[in-house]
């Protein structure tokens, strides 16, 4: 596996949640388990949420950040790259919902664009931005696995 780790200087990173979420990506067979599930790992501290889908053209999908979780995307199958920036410089399009840990921002003019393929891992801090799900060259169906870790404490939002 090869990650790359995304997050600010002021952020505590959850070492061992990392840890616990490593070892559930490499001691699961991932592609057996149920597209759109959830997979427990340590209560609400630690879960696995199993995606199937389509990339889209990036212009048609949003940014966006969480205040409760890191997230630890892991690509299963299929090619995608997702673009960062800093939640701090962006515009808010949707407020923060509490029961999807998410708001939604608008597009910078200028962001950080990662190529993920099949056993790359990106794990992203709460004070990051992430538009995930971005078609590399055309659209393609990857399967995916995002580990939610929380955070020890509550990322300040703004």
């Amino acid at each position: 596996m090869q990650m790359i780790i995304i997050f600010d200087a002021t952020d505590q990173i959850p070492v061992e949640g990392l840890k616990k979420a490593i070892r559930f990506l490499r001691d699961n067979d991932l592609s057996a388990l149920s597209p759109d599930s959830i997979q427990a790992i340590d209560g609400d501290a630690i879960f696995a949420q199993v995606q199937e889908y389509d990339t889209n053209t990036e212009n048609d999908l949003l940014f966006e950040t969480h205040n409760v979780y890191y997230d630890l995307h892991y690509i299963v199958s299929g090619v995608e790259y997702i673009c960062c920036a800093s939640r701090k410089k962006l515009i808010l399009k949707t407020p923060y919902d509490c029961n999807n840990d998410s708001a939604f921002y608008e597009n910078p003019v200028h962001c950080r664009r990662l190529l993920l393929k099949a056993g790359d891992a990106i794990f992203i801090a709460p004070t990051e931005a992430h538009k995930p799900r971005c078609a590399w060259d055309n659209p393609q169906r990857v399967r995916k696995i995002v580990v939610k870790v929380k955070a020890h404490e509550q990322a300040a939002h703004d």
